[in-house]
């Protein structure tokens, strides 16, 4: 569950949401920084056949497959779901990826 928000949106949250840690939100520029050094340094970490499981934000399944389309060949991980699972509430929150 990496930061996902985009810096500029922080401040538009509900107040509960900005009494987290700033640390715990942002997710840089485009809510994608973590997401991108996930996937460049997945390969390292895993086992051949192991998995990635990322949590996301609702609006970043589409955002994060063409990340990993721009990174595949660096990060040496197949996508595993078609669509990103959905949450209790129907919303886009779980991608998996697995090293080949």
């Amino acid at each position: 569950n990496p930061p996902y928000i985009e810096t500029k949106v922080i401040q538009t949250l509900s107040r509960e949401v900005r009494k987290e840690p700033k640390i715990a939100l942002d997710g840089g520029d485009d809510g994608l920084k973590f997401y991108r050094l996930i996937l460049e340094n997945a390969k390292q970490y895993l086992k051949k056949d192991g998995y990635v499981l990322i949590e996301i934000g609702y609006d970043q399944g589409e955002k994060i497959e063409e990340l990993w389309k721009d990174l595949k060949e660096v990060c040496q991980l197949v996508l595993i779901t078609k669509n990103p699972i959905k949450d209790l509430g129907n919303n886009d929150r779980v991608m998996i990826f697995q090293k080949r």
